[in-house]
This record gives C-alpha cells, structure tokens and sequence, in this order.
C-alpha cells in the first residue's frame, strides 16, 4: 500500500508562504508600533515625575534661602543682627563683635532651624 502524502500544486505553495510571509511582516510591525507607543508612554510619565522633582527641590532651595537670610532677625539666633554679615557658601553668616576690651569675637554661623554652639576664632586687636 502507498503512503499518502498530500502535495500542493507550486500556485498553492506560493500562496501559503505568501500569506504566511504577509503575517510575520505585519506582526512584526504591529509589535513595532505598539512598543514605539509603550516607550513613548513610559518617557512622558518620566518626564511628567520628573518636572515635579524638579519644581520640589527648587522650592525647598529657595525657602532655604529665604530662612538663611531671615535668620538673623529671629528671636532665637545667638548674635545681634547689627553683627551679622551674610557671606552665604560655605558659611552662612560672619558675625564681628568689638568689645570694650579691644578684641574682636569672630562667630562663623551655619543657619539652621537649630542654632547649635558657632565655631568661634578670637582675634586681638592691635
């Protein structure tokens, strides 16, 4: 007895590769297209998360700046604010007392919401 083996004509071959070659090129664009659309999805949230970062920091830096500046006026800092001179980085703030005495008093401050001990530097006049 024959095996039977069912064999297209050439026409029907062509066809089937033919459509089968349609299908991979258009699931392979398709797939492009959706991924081009993920990706561009995923970059605007990005970019939307960080604009608002962006907008936090900047507010937090300048109410800092606004708090260095204020700070001598403050009930609770350690030195007069007619001593006070603002330098800004690395130290906030160059306060110079001459006293009775004939020596100076040189405080280097750091502004914070807590005013720790200053640094201090004596320095006699001549």
């Amino acid at each position: 007895m024959k095996d039977f083996v069912f064999v297209f004509p050439e026409w029907k071959n062509f066809l089937f590769f033919a459509i089968f070659f349609v299908l991979l090129l258009l699931s392979f664009f398709l797939g492009k297209f959706i991924g081009k659309l993920k990706s561009e999805l995923l970059f605007n949230e990005k970019i939307k998360n960080n604009r608002e970062d962006a907008v936090k920091r900047s507010k937090a830096v300048l109410s800092g700046q606004i708090k260095e500046q204020i700070s001598p006026f403050l009930p609770d800092f350690p030195c007069s604010a007619e001593d006070v001179r603002f330098i800004g980085k690395p130290v906030d703030f160059d306060v110079n007392k001459v006293n009775a005495d004939s020596f100076s008093l040189t405080l280097f401050l750091h502004s914070s919401l807590n005013f720790s001990i200053p640094s201090v530097s004596i320095s006699f006049l001549d």
